[in-house]
């Protein structure tokens, strides 16, 4: 099969056509030619007012519900809602029910890449069940290809097991991937402490809990010498305290909700908006936008959590924490967080992914296997009417979004109505 994009906008500074308007014709699965006034009449036209193209988005941490929670999302769905999104890769947490925490289990899930245009890069649990108290055959989930490690949420590892981790991982060369909330010191709390909060009567969750994760785990990190992704990070000094030394062994990843929203927007009790990590101040809004344009974090993931409407449509206080994010993220951001800087949102849905992960980024070149997102960052708005999820847990419903993804390459080809 050929395809011939035309006059796209290249977005990859690994590529000496980055930010150049290019013809690219990919034939196979392969880019065969890059250039100007290229033609080919048996290949599929691809157009768009403003198109553009990069390297395959990379989601991580997003929730894949098979086996065990099929009813919220199960693998195929997943896919279809992440190439709608723009992503070409995804590597999902591991909290299925049985838990992906061994070698058969893991071999089963990657066995199903073939199956469509989106792939899965699997992300194993660090211990048994992730419990947090037995470690998982680490040496045996490494030789099952596994990228990362990740018990999920709402877990408290004592130190002690978490210097064991580290030190396991760290024997592989590999990475834990570390969500910092755990909802510990107000385990019933329902959204960010602060003063919405306390006008709502809701007990909060304080930004002080993250800072003391955060610290913890970047000391044990330098002490081990493992690398880490601190990920969906909230507040905006825990995202600086992350960064400041731009350690090669640190990574930090925040989701796009906490980029548009603040607690601010829990006024009217949107259940949609009740997200975890939640939605913190406008002012952590607004130093994390500011650490995105500097390209001080190199990450935004969707935080894509699916729950049935059994389970989120309830009053506030009795609604699951979650959001479906894969069909929504780029076009959320691109409409409610315009300050962010064009270049550095694509490099933080693509490059700055992979980077997290120790993975090269596929490139935009002659030659290389053809792994691309295009997408039209100027097409006019339209409301959202409809999802590939099996889920409508999600806050933009109904609502008109700006730009489009218009497909995904990774060989197959899946182009977006």
């Amino acid at each position: 099969m050929k395809i011939l994009i035309k006059d796209a906008t290249v977005y990859d500074p690994n590529s000496r056509h980055h930010l150049d308007k290019k013809d690219i014709l990919v034939q196979d699965g392969t880019i065969l030619e890059i250039g100007h006034d290229l033609s080919d009449r048996k290949a599929l036209l691809i157009t768009s007012g403003k198109l553009c193209v990069s390297p395959g988005w990379l989601d991580i941490g997003a929730f894949n519900g098979e086996p065990g929670f099929e009813y919220r999302e199960d693998l195929s769905s997943l896919k279809n809602a992440a190439a709608a999104g723009g992503y070409v890769r995804l590597a999902p947490l591991p909290n299925t029910i049985p838990v992906a925490d061994n070698y058969a289990i893991i071999r089963n899930l990657l066995s199903r890449n073939s199956e469509h245009a989106v792939e899965i890069f699997a992300m194993a649990s660090s211990t048994s069940g992730s419990k947090g108290t037995q470690l998982s055959e680490i040496y045996d989930l490494n030789q099952a290809d596994v990228v990362a490690f990740c018990d999920g949420y709402r877990l408290e590892q004592d130190l002690g097991q978490l210097v064991r981790t580290l030190d396991y991982i760290k024997g592989i060369n590999g990475l834990l991937v570390s969500p910092l909330l755990k909802g510990c010191i107000h385990p019933n709390g329902q959204m960010n402490e602060g003063n919405p909060s306390t006008r709502l009567g809701m007990t909060g969750m304080p930004a002080v809990e993250e800072e003391i994760n955060a610290f913890n785990l970047l000391r044990l990190a330098e002490y081990t010498g493992c690398r880490v992704l601190a990920h969906n990070i909230s507040v905006g000094s825990v995202a600086k305290m992350l960064t400041k030394n731009q350690s090669p062994n640190v990574h930090v990843s925040i989701p796009y909700m906490n980029v548009i929203f603040s607690d601010n927007d829990l006024m009217d009790f949107d259940v949609n908006l009740k997200v975890w990590p939640p939605l913190r101040s406008d002012e952590d809004r607004r130093a994390l936008i500011k650490m995105i344009n500097s390209g001080k974090i190199e990450v935004i993931n969707s935080n894509h959590m699916p729950l049935s409407a059994e389970e989120k449509d309830l009053e506030f206080g009795h609604a699951l924490f979650g959001a479906t994010g894969l069909e929504t993220c780029f076009r959320a951001l691109l409409t409610y967080a315009p300050e962010i800087n064009i270049e550095q949102l694509v490099n933080c849905l693509s490059q700055g992914s992979y980077n997290a992960l120790s993975l090269a980024p596929p490139k935009v070149e002659e030659g290389e296997k053809a792994v691309l997102t295009l997408f039209d960052p100027d097409h006019e708005e339209q409301s959202v009417e409809q999802f590939h999820s099996k889920s409508m847990n999600n806050p933009f419903l109904g609502k008109a979004l700006k730009g489009r993804v218009v497909g995904v390459i990774n060989g197959k080809a899946q182009f977006i109505e």
